[in-house]
């Protein structure tokens, strides 16, 4: 088989759900943020948000923009690497590439309805902001 140019796995398809977490990459903020509103986008407190108001309503906003037209999914393309491990040996992830158009990342109320605050403190205070489409 060290001839063949692709070797086919055995397998069937299975469809699967993941979470991203996710931050900005480094210079995003300065680069989409001309007002130079870098910091925290809440009331610049770090511990409610660290990231800029452009990073953090920017699923929102699209979830909303594709929710007006009546779907339900955001269509995304996709593009990652992987790398192949077994046992000890394993294939760096140049090798494996690939890009997948019009990958379809559904949405929920939680993301339309943006909502983040932060409960307790020394007597109890209560601060959320958020807002709906």
């Amino acid at each position: 088989r060290l001839a063949d140019a692709a070797i086919p796995l055995g397998g069937r398809p299975i469809e699967s759900a993941f979470f991203l977490a996710a931050e900005p990459q480094p210079g995003q903020a300065e680069e989409t943020n001309a007002d130079g509103q870098i910091g925290p986008c809440l009331l610049g407190a770090r511990r409610l948000d660290p990231f800029d108001c452009c990073f953090t309503t920017r699923f929102t906003a699209a979830a909303c923009a594709y929710r007006a037209r009546g779907q339900h999914v955001i269509p995304i393309t996709a593009t990652g690497n992987a790398t192949l491990v077994i046992d000890d040996w394993s294939l760096p992830a140049r090798h494996f590439t690939a890009t997948v158009p019009r990958v379809p990342v559904g949405f929920s109320n939680a993301l339309t309805d943006f909502r983040v605050g932060i409960s307790g403190g020394a007597i109890g205070e209560e601060l959320y902001l958020g807002f709906t489409c």
